[in-house]
């Protein structure tokens, strides 16, 4: 119901998810989530949230409440925000906020400037250097193959492999698929 009510505000529809872990944990799972950089329009001016915040069962309800302020501030000041917890053992010190915003006002819906989008790139290590290869004798080039092809007709070998199809009446093949498969794999069958 609460999906269908937030869906139902109509427009443009987007999703982010974050995760985070430690000191101000919710914060910054929220901002993760309407910050996504999988997102390509932001969130701001969304009429309709739809907000879930899951965690442990060490999570107050302090930072379902910060979770969702941080959503009600990227939001338009009438926005309809919806908010829902679970409790999940098997987040541990995790906590995730997963938001979905819909209707969004003309113009609120702007594209991330391009430096927003930018992440810092990881050099990979780099590997030492091969060792050396070892010196392998050249491969000697495969001399050219003569052409085998017969010039003439009357060159032809004689033995040459012909294939042979066994060819249905048109009238015969027609008239199989006038009977039920069963009846054709019975038949098949006795033949």
């Amino acid at each position: 119901a609460d999906v269908k009510t937030i869906m139902s505000e109509a427009g443009t529809a987007l999703i982010g998810i974050g995760v985070n872990s430690g000191d101000d944990r919710a914060r910054r799972a929220a901002e993760a989530a309407i910050s996504s950089p999988l997102l390509e329009v932001s969130i701001e001016g969304a009429k309709g949230i739809l907000l879930n915040v899951t965690g442990g069962p060490q999570m107050s309800l302090s930072e379902v409440n910060t979770a969702a302020e941080v959503a009600r501030q990227a939001a338009a000041e009438d926005a309809n925000i919806i908010f829902g917890t679970v409790v999940d053992e098997s987040m541990g010190d995790e906590i995730r906020v997963t938001v979905v915003a819909t209707a969004f006002t003309p113009g609120a819906a702007k594209p991330r400037p391009a430096e927003a989008q930018v992440r810092p790139i990881i050099k990979p290590k780099q590997d030492p250097a091969p060792p050396a290869a070892e010196e392998t004798p050249p491969t000697p080039e495969p001399a050219a193959v003569k052409e085998s092809i017969p010039k003439t007709p009357g060159e032809l070998p004689l033995s040459a492999p012909q294939r042979e199809e066994k060819k249905k009446p048109v009238a015969e093949s027609i008239d199989e698929l006038d009977l039920p498969p069963f009846l054709r794999k019975r038949e098949k069958r006795e033949e």
